[in-house]
């Protein structure tokens, strides 16, 4: 391979790499801060390391790691969007890079592809912008997924002890982590039964095998057992489907990794037995053969057989997590930590089917996955708008407009704001990090008659029709209106 070969898939990659990151941090500058990122600025990183550390406010929006990174990151840098979204930015160049190292060795054909595959997706990339603990965990997923790999190449310890960081950080910056966690535990004594000579009692070499894990688990059980004990105690596993995996988390998985303008129930159905087909592929193609040449294929695809057996293991934990724990099937954001480990299972099948016609298909292959993954993303990508809080993307500029609107006016008392709920944790991180005392705090019983303004949905307007209220700006991207109460001002 030639100098040039072997650096384009590189080259490629870092490309696509800084692309992602500019349009990151673009939207983290320019978007104005949501619901829940504001209602975890409120109330979680002004208390003290150990209250953070040790969750003394149990909620779950409460991510651990999330709220001591935006705790820091307020300290060195301030209070605006970026700065408060700086973690998470930082952890989308950590999953990238990751991303590379973890699929570097494959040919540049299906690098490529891979690493759009599993990064151009908006819907992923608004989880490594906003400021809480999602991306953040996925980055720290992959990297002990890295790191479990490399452990079975290698055994070093340097490794072992990477994992079982990276995976503590994982399940402290969102919970659902635990599961990926205990995943992997499993799948690496997987790869240890496979590998163990028949002559040798298959329990025994486990368990020795398993020792060097037992310090790492004993550290990582101290720091999470009281978090844990107050998730399960309060009953916390309740944002999610109550339906079967595969109509709430495969569903779901599949339906944001299709494009907008072609997601229809028969394009989710096809995606979705695609993933059973792939994965119920691998698992055949590793199992359906002698001992001798299932220890050479797993040798050759160990990536494959890894994420082949991560996929299985984790779907049967969160099945038994439902009807165990009355845990729900994650879906939505909680379940896009499944979306990266989904796509490479899939891609990896597929490098395989076709590796034997690389010659003939490659060029069709990359230009079909990178095509598909660019228009997704061009179609998918929403500047002003992060995740599902598309409500809260004017928040910024309607408080704005109220603070010059109180600048240009004569009212020298304390200003009332009424507002929708679901804006008011928006409303209150702007007014404290715009330092607007002379603003009441807003609160979520709705509006009355002493507020001084009003923010609501459009469909909201019949409870100001009493009012003498004229109309300071409307929004029609957000389906919002700013009214200004006349009969106080007057």
């Amino acid at each position: 391979m030639n100098n040039t070969s072997k650096y384009f898939g590189a080259v490629v990659c870092f490309m696509i790499g800084s692309m992602l990151v500019g349009v990151a941090f673009y939207k983290a500058y320019s978007c104005s801060f949501t619901h829940d990122e504001s209602f975890t600025y409120l109330n979680y990183p002004h208390t003290s390391f150990l209250d953070i550390i040790s969750y003394k406010d149990w909620y779950t929006n409460n991510h651990i790691l999330n709220s001591l990174a935006i705790k820091y990151s307020e300290l060195l840098f301030g209070s605006t969007e970026l700065a408060l979204r700086l973690p998470n930015l930082t952890s989308l160049v950590i999953y990238l890079f990751i991303l590379y190292k973890l699929c570097k060795h494959l040919k540049n054909e299906f690098l490529i592809s891979i690493f759009c595959l599993l990064s151009m997706s908006p819907v992923l990339l608004d989880l490594f912008i906003m400021a809480r603990g999602y991306g953040i965990s996925i980055a720290f997923n992959f990297i002990a997924i890295y790191s479990m790999i490399q452990f079975i190449r290698q055994s070093k310890r340097t490794y072992l002890w990477s994992f079982h960081i990276a995976s503590l950080l994982a399940i402290l910056a969102n919970f659902t982590a635990l599961t990926l966690y205990a995943t992997l535990l499993i799948v690496y004594m997987i790869y240890v039964a496979i590998n163990t000579d028949p002559s040798k009692k298959i329990i025994f070499e486990v368990a020795r095998r398993n020792r060097h894990h037992l310090a790492p688990l004993i550290l990582n059980f101290i720091v999470l057992y009281e978090p844990i004990r107050r998730l399960i105690s309060y009953g916390k596993l309740d944002f999610g489907g109550k339906g079967s995996f595969q109509n709430e988390t495969l569903h779901s998985i599949s339906a944001s990794f299709i494009p907008e303008g072609l997601t229809n129930p028969t394009s989710i159905l096809i995606l979705k037995s695609m993933i059973v087909f792939t994965a119920l592929g691998s698992a055949f193609y590793f199992l359906l053969c002698d001992r001798f040449t299932r220890l050479e294929r797993i040798k050759k695809n160990l990536l494959e057989f890894s994420f082949t057996s991560i996929l299985f293991v984790l779907s049967s934990i969160i099945i038994i997590n439902h009807f165990v724990l009355n845990a729900d099937y994650p879906i939505g954001r909680f379940a896009m930590f499944i979306l990266p480990i989904v796509c490479l299972q899939l891609a990896l099948f597929a490098m395989r089917i076709l590796e034997n016609h690389i010659q003939k298909g490659s060029l069709f292959f990359v230009l079909a996955i990178v095509s598909f993954c660019f228009y997704g993303f061009l179609v998918d990508l929403r500047w002003r708008v992060i995740g599902e809080w598309a409500y809260d993307q004017d928040t910024k500029v309607a408080f704005q407009t109220i603070m010059n609107d109180i600048e240009n006016s004569s009212n020298d008392g304390m200003v009332e704001i009424g507002a929708n709920w679901l804006f008011e944790p928006s409303l209150n991180f702007y007014r404290e990090t715009f330092n607007q005392n002379s603003i009441e705090p807003i609160e979520r019983d709705g509006i009355k008659s002493t507020d001084h303004y009003f923010y609501l949905f459009k469909s909201q307007l019949d409870e100001v029709v009493l009012f003498d209220a004229i109309t300071l700006m409307e929004f029609n991207a957000s389906g919002t209106v700013l009214l200004k109460n006349n009969s106080i001002h007057n």
